[in-house]
């Protein structure tokens, strides 16, 4: 995967990297802002075109997602970095004939992050970055049907928990020597087959870091 590379590629530079300077190590916090695209899945989409006479569905992939973090910086290029996510929500509604229904899903996703990050620096203040590491998900799903004719609605709810690889690229601007501002754009899957589903989370965020 190209991604995956690039990551890699980065935090192999920070690495060999020999221009860190002893004022850049050290315990850092952060966060970001930013949006998110993912969706429903692939199985679900699967369940009600082959389980209903007919169907018409619209999804909402987009929504926001915040991040804190907590890191430790080896040198100017090298870092291990945790964090945690809201990954926000995504929306279905669907439209069935056989039977006729409505079924409206809403898929949540948080996610804890282990990575070990890299920084190539591409000027005085600016480094570009990479990281590559581990996604703890979290994917709680509910879907509520409603059948019209009989006025009748039923609600399930499903919570799945998983790890997958999580990658990202991005860059940051050394606003002083213990704060950096942030830019990244992050991919990790969440969700299993054969029940709500994977899905790929992209994630774009602008964030902060602050050395203690």
């Amino acid at each position: 995967m190209r991604k995956t590379s690039l990551a890699a590629s980065l935090l192999l530079a920070g690495l060999l990297a020999g221009s860190a300077q002893a004022a850049d190590s050290g315990i850092y916090f952060g966060g970001s802002l930013g949006a998110v695209y993912s969706g429903l899945g692939d199985d679900f989409k699967n369940r009600l075109s082959s389980g209903f006479g007919s169907a018409s569905l619209s999804e909402d992939k987009r929504d926001g997602a915040f991040r804190a973090l907590l890191g430790y910086r080896f040198n100017g290029n090298f870092a291990l970095e945790g964090s945690w996510g809201d990954y926000g929500k995504v929306d279905g509604k669907a439209n069935t004939t056989l039977p006729l229904s409505r079924i409206a899903t809403e898929r949540e996703t948080t996610a804890l992050m282990l990575d070990l990050v890299g920084a190539l620096p591409l000027g005085e203040r600016f480094d570009l970055t990479g990281k590559i590491g581990a996604a703890f998900w979290n994917v709680e799903t509910q879907t509520t049907t409603v059948l019209p004719v009989s006025s009748i609605a039923s609600t399930g709810k499903r919570d799945q928990s998983g790890v997958a690889p999580h990658i990202g690229v991005g860059f940051q601007y050394r606003v002083s020597d213990t704060a950096r501002a942030t830019f990244d754009i992050e991919q990790f899957r969440a969700g299993k087959n054969g029940d709500t589903g994977r899905s790929t989370v992209t994630t774009v965020l602008a964030g902060f870091k602050i050395n203690f």
